[in-house]
C-alpha cells in the first residue's frame, strides 16, 4: 500500500509539469525536451512528500513510473488536441447524413451480389467494379435502376430509418479512423533525441524519489572506516 501512496504522490507532482508540457506543446506548437526533465524532478519531489521518512529504491521506482506515465500521457494529449482540431471541421458537418443517391448506391451493392448469384451479366463501365463504384455512373444501368426502384418503393419511415442506421455506421467508422490517426500521429511524434530527455526524466525521478538513505549509509560507512584507520 505504501508503494501506491508513493506512486500517487509522484503522479500528482509530475502532473504539474505535465500541464506545462501540454500548454507549451499545443499553444506554442513546440516540444521542449527539458520540460520532461522537470517532470522527472517534480515526480521525485511528489514521491518524497508522500513517502516522508521512507526511502530506498522502491521510492525511486515509484518516481520513475510517475514520470514516464505523465510524460507519455502529456505527449499523447498534445497529439490528440492537434488531431481533434484538424478533424473538427469535418466532424461538425452533416457528412454522416446520407442522401438518396448514397442510399441507392448502398442498395446497388446488394443488387450486384444478387445478379452475380443469379449469374446475370453485369455491364460495368470501364474500370469500374463493385469495390470502386459509389455513384450512379459507376454502376451498370440495370443495377442502378433496380436499386432506385427498391429505394423509392420503401415507405418514408423505412427510408428514414435506413438513413439513420447508415449515418450511425459512418460515425462509428469515422471515430475508429479518428483513433487510428491519433495512434499513428503519436508514434510518429517520437524522435531518437527523445530518449535523452526520457532518460534524464527517469534518472532524476529515481534519484530524487529514493531519498538519501543509501547516500547517508555510504557516508556513515566511510566515516567508520576512517575512524578504524585512525585507531589503527
Amino acid at each position: 500500500m505504501d508503494f501506491i501512496k508513493w506512486l500517487i504522490g509522484g503522479l500528482v507532482g509530475a502532473a504539474i509539469g505535465g500541464i506545462v508540457w501540454v500548454l507549451v506543446g499545443y499553444f506554442l506548437e513546440a516540444e521542449v525536451g527539458y520540460i520532461a526533465w522537470g517532470i522527472g524532478l517534480l515526480a521525485g519531489i511528489g514521491v518524497r512528500v508522500a513517502a516522508g521518512s521512507d526511502e530506498g529504491a522502491l521510492c525511486g521506482i515509484a518516481g520513475v513510473m510517475s514520470a514516464v506515465l505523465v510524460v507519455l500521457g502529456s505527449k499523447y494529449i498534445v497529439v490528440s488536441m492537434f488531431v481533434n482540431a484538424a478533424l473538427a471541421e469535418g466532424a461538425n458537418t452533416e457528412a454522416f447524413a446520407p442522401d438518396s443517391d448514397q442510399m441507392i448506391a448502398a442498395m446497388a451493392d446488394d443488387v450486384v451480389t444478387e445478379f452475380e448469384e443469379a449469374e446475370k451479366p453485369l455491364n460495368w463501365p470501364e474500370g469500374m467494379n463493385v469495390d470502386e463504384a459509389y455513384e450512379q455512373e459507376h454502376y451498370p444501368a440495370d443495377v442502378w435502376a433496380e436499386a432506385s426502384k427498391r429505394w423509392n418503393e420503401l415507405p418514408e419511415a423505412d427510408r428514414k430509418q435506413k438513413q439513420d442506421e447508415h449515418a450511425e455506421l459512418m460515425r462509428q467508422f469515422s471515430q475508429m479512423m479518428h483513433e487510428t490517426i491519433k495512434e499513428e500521429a503519436f508514434k510518429a511524434s517520437f524522435a531518437p533525441f527523445d530518449l535523452l530527455w526520457f532518460g534524464l526524466a527517469a534518472y532524476t525521478a529515481f534519484q530524487v524519489g529514493k531519498g538519501g538513505h543509501e547516500e547517508e549509509g555510504s557516508s556513515k560507512s566511510g566515516e567508520a572506516e576512517q575512524t578504524e584507520e585512525a585507531e589503527a
